[in-house]
């Protein structure tokens, strides 16, 4: 028994059971360049499920997660990363970069979609998804009857 206390003891010295804090994982998909936001939702979704919240964690996930064309669009953060809110500064660069703006979305809405091998409500999802809410339902109903051939 007294072997037994002290191993204990000499364990809880080594190893005190206050500085181990347990290591979680996310598992975070490759970076979407096409729809950084997207992209986003998803690892913050994974960061959720894993309960991380330390800002310099969140911060490292995505440094590792970006791809090397992406990376120079952000090297100055990396480099010189700012003292507080670092996720929040590389997640405001990275959309700010890759992301489509309203303008751009109304044109690509306007030159054309077609219907293709789509199913009509998966077409009329994608011309919302596009439309980013600039559109009112009138207008995305003509551009949907346009893509159905009518």
């Amino acid at each position: 028994m007294a072997s037994n206390q002290q191993e204990q003891t000499l364990a809880d010295v080594l190893v005190p059971s206050a500085s181990i804090e347990a290591a979680t994982y996310a598992k975070i998909p490759p970076f979407w360049k096409e729809n950084p936001a997207l992209w986003f939702a998803q690892i913050e979704a994974a960061f959720n499920i894993s309960r991380i919240t330390s800002d310099d964690t969140k911060y490292r996930y995505v440094i590792l997660h970006l791809d090397n064309t992406s990376l120079p669009f952000v090297s100055d953060i990396i480099s010189n990363p700012p003292p507080t809110e670092r996720y929040q500064a590389l997640k405001d660069r990275i959309i700010r970069s890759f992301d489509e703006t309203g303008e751009s979305k109304l044109r690509k809405l306007i030159r054309g979609n077609e219907l293709g091998d789509d199913k009509p409500s998966n077409f009329l999802q994608r011309l919302r998804n596009l439309a980013g809410g600039q559109c009112n339902d009138s207008i995305l109903r003509t551009l949907f009857s346009f893509g159905l051939g009518q």
